[in-house]
């Protein structure tokens, strides 16, 4: 609520009519008047009155309160009661009675501006709450969300680094299978020249102990034949290995094949994580922005509803910390403007 809607609970002042009042008791002689003045003690003097004494102790008791009291409301009261004539005790009775309805007005008006304070000041300190809480539950998600961001971080380069070293195993296994593929193709050469050149002696040989094997007489042993099984026997150990060599070869060539598959398995499960990864980084990043924004909103809240609430203050405070003593004068004053409306009436 603004000031000037706060000002519309200040109970109305007196000082208006302070000039009418203030006149009337010196026309009869009275002392003068004290502030707070009085709004609604208003009553014609008549010039040569009979004097009055009912109002004579009526403003006795009024002067007694005043100074039992210290309300100058009920000492203004009495100074203007002490000075009227018999002729005005019903205007007096009547101006005194509007004094009490004013105090009740006033009492009014002050309760509702304390029940406002007190609901306005509640709803205020529970704001200023709401925002300390809410900005340090974004300050701890901010924490948490930094911790997060840094981890994401070290994740992306660990994944980096498996993806690097992956690559640089399956390089490293490609380079051997290269080099192992080479020495196959020259071990291959080197038996299949040696198996090409053991045939061909074998048919030198053959032939050279067949054309000499013609002119043996009936009965002598054949020439030449344990030399060509030895050969034979070279090349048939020749040939195993040259066998053996294309089996391991197959057998490597498939161990490769199954590694190569392997490799692509895995770099498309490092480049998978890679992408969760930023997706994740993107989103962290994103809720660190959106968090710092709404921190910054929630502090300017704060500021600006506790400045509310200081505005509050100087205007509640000095109310509510002095609202039982002015409801006790009140009362009090009442009490007293009523006994005294008792006087007045006594066997009117």
């Amino acid at each position: 609520m603004a000031s000037r809607e706060l000002q519309s609970f200040v109970g109305p002042s007196f000082a208006q009519e302070h000039s009418s009042l203030q006149h009337l008791a010196s026309k009869a002689g009275a002392k003068q008047m004290p502030q707070p003045l009085v709004s609604q003690l208003q009553f014609s003097l008549y010039q040569g009155a009979t004097p009055c004494k009912k109002c004579k102790k009526a403003a006795a008791l009024l002067f007694t309160k005043a100074n039992a009291f210290k309300s100058e409301l009920l000492q203004a009261a009495a100074q203007a009661t002490e000075a009227v004539g018999n002729e005005a005790i019903t205007e007096i009775v009547g101006s005194l009675q509007k004094m009490i309805t004013q105090l009740k007005q006033d009492q009014r008006s002050e309760d509702e501006h304390k029940g406002w304070c007190d609901k306005e000041l509640g709803i205020t300190n529970n704001k200023v709450k709401d925002h300390s809480s809410i900005i340090d539950h974004l300050q701890a998600a901010l924490a948490n969300l930094s911790e997060e961001l840094n981890e994401e971080k070290e994740d992306r380069s660990e994944n980096h680094q498996t993806e690097i070293d992956e690559d640089n195993n399956f390089d490293e296994l490609t380079g051997v299978r290269k080099e192992e593929h080479g020495d196959f193709e020259h071990a291959l050469s080197d038996t299949s020249g040696a198996i090409a050149a053991l045939n061909k002696a074998i048919d030198i040989l053959a032939k050279f102990y067949a054309s000499r094997n013609k002119f043996l007489q009936v009965g002598q042993p054949q020439q030449g034949g344990s030399v060509v099984k030895l050969i034979s026997d070279v090349r048939g150990e020749f040939e195993h290995a040259k066998t053996n060599l294309q089996v391991e070869e197959k057998t490597a060539e498939d161990e490769y094949a199954e590694n190569r598959d392997a490799h692509v398995a895995v770099d498309g499960n490092i480049q998978t994580d890679e992408n969760v990864i930023d997706t994740s980084l993107q989103v962290t990043k994103q809720n660190i922005e959106t968090s710092q924004d709404d921190l910054g909103e929630e502090k300017e809240g704060k500021v600006s509803t506790e400045s509310y609430l200081d505005q509050l203050g100087r205007s509640c405070y000095m109310l509510i910390n002095n609202y039982e003593d002015r409801k006790k004068r009140r009362a009090e004053e009442r009490d007293a403007i009523t006994e005294a409306i008792g006087v007045l009436e006594e066997h009117a």
